[in-house]
Parts: C-alpha cells; structure tokens; sequence
C-alpha cells in the first residue's frame, strides 16, 4: 500500500485579533444559511465546503453555530498558542519591514485527510473562509 504526505499551509499575522471572534462566527454562519436556503441539501453543503463527512458529521442546520464556533476557536487558539500540535509547524519571517506567521500541519496518510488537531484547525479555518476573515491567506 502506498502513502503520500498531505499537509496544509497558512500565511497571517503574527498573532490572531481574538476580539474578531464574534464577528467571523457571525459572518461564517450567515454564509452557511444562505447556502441552505438557496436550496443546498446538507449533503451538499458538506460537497460545497470541500467538508470531508468524517471531520463535520452532521453538518445541518440545526448545528450549524456548533460547527462555526468550534471552527473558529480551534483556529484561534493554534494560531496563537506558543507551544503548537506535534502536527503542526510555524517560522515567522518578514515581508516589507512586517513579521509575518507561516504555519503547516500535516502528516503522512494512506487515503485518508490527516487527524492531527494542528491539521484539523487548520483545514476547518480554510474549508469555511475563517482563516481569510481573520486576515489569514
């Protein structure tokens, strides 16, 4: 059986505003109930999102503040921790006079996405938009 590396890379600031907290779960959260009023079944929406079923299981709209505010902290708190997931790797480095944090999380799989927490936060931020909302690319 064969195996590959597959992993995830995010560029931002230094360190995350937690004070935009509410306003991404807010801003986050409309953009997934407008997807489900437009007509998208909630599988669909996981097909839509790039949201493998086993990382958002039941991804409804009855869960969806669930989801988001879980997504969203998850991001956070990796992003800002001093002492990151054994998955996950950071180096700061300077663009223009600004210190800039590059962070990559991954690790070696046979089929399936990684499981890790550093990936996890990683690809629920960059699945929902979180990571571009907090200034993230």
């Amino acid at each position: 059986m064969s195996s590959f590396f597959f992993g995830l890379m995010i560029g931002g600031p230094d360190r995350l505003d937690p004070a935009l907290r509410n306003k991404v779960i807010a801003d986050t959260r409309t953009s997934l109930e407008q997807r489900l009023a437009a007509g998208c079944e909630d599988s669909e929406l996981e097909n839509l999102f790039g949201l493998p079923s086993d990382r958002f299981d039941s991804l409804s709209a009855s869960n969806i503040d669930d989801v988001v505010t879980a997504s969203v902290d998850n991001f956070l708190n990796v992003w800002n921790e001093s002492d990151p997931p054994s998955d996950l790797i950071w180096r700061h480095v300077v663009v223009g006079g600004e210190t800039l944090k590059i962070m990559c999380a991954g690790e070696q799989v046979s089929c399936d996405l990684p499981v890790g927490s550093g990936f996890s936060a990683l690809y629920g931020a960059a699945a929902l938009g979180i990571h571009e909302a907090l200034g993230c690319q």
